[in-house]
């Protein structure tokens, strides 16, 4: 087969931006295209990385733009064939911003190929984790500040773009988010999506937990599940028992992440997610003895200074004894 005349194509790309087509022109530049759409999609890269050196197109330019593309493809749709008329003014302004031409032939197109190039080129993602009894603070790109707890991990953009600040979270963490109200900020977890314009509050939510919560310190948020949606404002409170499926909200007068402080908070808390927590804390193996099971509720709250002391107030408080084996790293339960 004979290869196709690329350097005749890349011409007629230019004249078409530069509106100097005559009709059979508009009808060849189209077929060469739905022939071969790989050969535009690296045209349209070229005309984006070549776009870094020039000016940013203005919010009103970028509207003209939007509009001007719409109105191209609806004449396409109505005269059924590839002819286009697109004003010289219009085009003069297009050619000093390669990347909304890139984006307004797209349109035209109907391809979404180069969006998907464009984000995988352009957003690095990022992640911070935390590990056993380790905690630590970020700082997002928007100037959010973030405080992980222990085994905690969230995964960011290197930049915010669109119109949202969107970011992935498995564990806890207290955020104290930077307001922007046309750019809202979502934590997206397994279970619930907390969604904020700018406040102060804590999530946990573990995978493996039972128990998961939203605690807001100041401002209001919005938690979003499968099946409802609340808004929670200062000193309030949601808990989300993935188990029984049921979730409550409470007023909550007593301070928000005390965890940031050296201390465990338990509010009905099941024993099995205590396990977990002092697992994650002092980096140690529990497990309960035999085939017993624990239904145990546990309230209260504790310094986190040594984990054998708290082990003794879970045993008075349920009657639950422990084994501790220094060797193993491992405390064993039981009644």
């Amino acid at each position: 087969m004979a290869e196709k005349p690329k350097n005749k194509e890349e011409k007629h790309i230019k004249h078409y931006l530069n509106d100097v087509y005559t009709k059979e022109e508009a009808e060849q530049f189209f077929d060469t295209v739905k022939e071969d759409d790989e050969y535009l999609d690296n045209n349209l890269i070229n005309i984006w990385e070549e776009s870094d050196s020039l000016n940013n197109p203005t919010q009103q330019e970028k509207q003209q733009l939007k509009q001007e593309a719409y109105a191209l493809l609806a004449k396409k749709k109505r005269a059924n064939r590839y002819t286009i008329s697109i004003s010289r003014q219009l085009f003069r302004k297009i050619t000093t911003v390669a990347a909304a031409v890139a984006a307004m032939l797209i349109i035209g197109l109907g391809s979404l190929k180069y969006w998907e190039y464009r984000t995988i080129n352009s957003i690095t993602n990022i992640e911070s984790v935390t590990s056993f009894g380790e905690s630590q603070s970020v700082t997002l790109p928007d100037g959010t500040l973030v405080y992980l707890n222990s085994c905690s991990k969230i995964s960011y953009p290197d930049k915010f773009e669109g119109d949202e600040r969107k970011i992935f979270l498995d564990g806890e963490a207290y955020f104290n988010v930077a307001k922007n109200e046309k750019q809202p900020f979502i934590i997206e977890t397994k279970r619930f999506n907390v969604k904020v314009l700018g406040t102060v509050f804590n999530v946990k939510s573990y995978d493996g937990d039972e128990l998961l919560a939203v605690s807001v310190e100041s401002g209001k948020v919005q938690v979003d599940m499968p099946d409802a949606m609340l808004r929670l404002v200062a000193n309030e409170e949601m808990s989300y028992n993935i188990k029984s499926d049921e979730y409550n909200k409470h007023k909550e007068d007593r301070k928000v992440a005390i965890w940031r402080d050296g201390y465990f908070r338990f509010s009905k808390t099941p024993i099995k997610d205590v396990i977990r927590e002092l697992e994650r804390a002092y980096n140690c193996h529990i497990n309960i003895k035999g085939q017993q099971d624990f239904d145990n509720l546990i309230t209260g709250e504790h310094p986190n200074t040594s984990l054998e002391d708290i082990l003794k107030t879970i045993q008075y408080a349920t009657g639950i004894k422990y084994n501790i084996n220094k060797e193993l790293n491992e405390i064993i339960l039981y009644k």
